[in-house]
């Protein structure tokens, strides 16, 4: 009897320890994997504007993130949001695009301009939007006479007074600063797109 209750202790200890090494073992496991998770939401933790922009509606996001001090700060910031979801569309040329829609579908010129004056306007800045013509072309038609088109380009310029002015054209931003009542170029550069018969545009 005492053979087997001395056995019967030996199991029990030994049950026990094992459990023991499961529990270290599972703690040592979750252990590794908080350490490699919060390194990782360390590394990656989202910036201000990012934050910005998961409390708030998306449009609204962006607006309150790149409230800046300065027009040229402002500016900085919402170009480089832009770029993360940036598409250029021809095909919607013609079109008068909400935010949602520009920002799935993308847009021409025309749309970007749009979106970057209505954000310029929220700031209180001075919006202007020139349009020029950039080139003409002749199109067939089927009765076999020729009709001549157009193609323009605009985009939006901010300004305020005592800062400069930038101007805002799709992917491109250009800042221009004032000193001593006279404008000097501060920082600018593009960004071109391809289109779809290979060439480029800014």
């Amino acid at each position: 009897m005492m053979k087997k209750k001395n056995i019967s202790k030996k199991q029990k200890e030994i049950k026990k320890q094992k459990r023991q090494r499961t529990i270290i073992k599972i703690l040592m496991l979750i252990s590794i994997i908080l350490t490699f998770y919060i390194s990782y939401l360390l590394i990656n933790y989202p910036s201000p504007e990012e934050l910005a922009l998961e409390k708030s509606p998306r449009l609204q996001g962006i607006i309150n993130a790149c409230q800046k001090e300065t027009l040229f700060e402002s500016a900085t910031c919402i170009n480089k949001i832009t770029e993360t979801f940036y598409k250029y569309n021809i095909s919607n040329s013609d079109k008068k695009l909400n935010f949602n829609e520009l920002y799935k579908q993308g847009g021409a010129c025309g749309q970007w301009t749009n979106y970057f004056c209505s954000i310029g306007e929220e700031y209180g800045y001075y919006i202007s939007t020139p349009k020029f013509t950039t080139g003409y072309y002749s199109v067939e038609l089927e009765n076999g006479e020729e009709t001549t088109y157009h193609t323009e380009h605009t985009f939006c310029i901010w300004s305020k007074t005592g800062e400069g002015y930038v101007i805002l054209d799709e992917k491109s931003l250009i800042k221009f600063k004032i000193e001593e009542s006279n404008f000097s170029y501060l920082e600018g550069f593009q960004n071109q797109t391809k289109l779809d018969d290979g060439t480029k545009r800014s």
